[in-house]
């Protein structure tokens, strides 16, 4: 049997909860599964909001987000943890998280056909502005790639 790898764009969201029992239910005990956690994150590096005077009233905003990155590094860890307490092997799961480069549906796409996954899980969130959001995603990845398993977990 051929080993299966899974690709789940994560953003940190109640529905990924969701998406997360959905991969416990369906692939703890298949042994021949593989799960990445993806996120996708806006870069600051680029921005000195105290060296610009334009992004000075930015500084709060800026300084939060500068945040984020090390407290999403401790989720994804306590939700592989998560993923090991509930069936899968250490070495079956791990997480990345990608600076954005390009649209997060290009970027979800480029990390399917870089890695070789076979598989995308993809969430999806109620809400109209959440949907269309979303929907976008959906589109460049269900329009970009041929011969994969996309599931959208509801």
């Amino acid at each position: 049997m051929a080993l299966r790898k899974i690709l789940v764009p994560f953003n940190f969201s109640i529905q990924d909860e969701k998406t997360l029992h959905f991969l416990i239910r369906s692939f703890a005990e298949d042994r021949l599964t593989r799960i990445t956690l993806f996120h996708v994150y806006t870069s600051l590096s680029d921005m000195d909001a105290y060296a610009n005077p334009a992004l000075v009233r930015l500084r709060g905003t800026v300084a939060a987000f500068a945040s984020e990155l090390p407290e999403k590094k401790r989720t994804f860890e306590q939700v592989r943890a998560d993923l090991i307490e509930n069936g899968f092997s250490e070495n079956r799961v791990e997480y990345e998280l990608k600076a954005q480069q390009s649209s997060i549906g290009e970027e979800i796409v480029a990390k399917v056909l870089e890695g070789g996954y076979d598989t995308i899980v993809l969430g999806y969130r109620p809400g109209w502005i959440s949907r269309a959001f979303t929907r976008s995603v959906h589109e460049k990845v269900l329009g970009a790639l041929r011969n994969k398993i996309i599931t959208i977990v509801t």
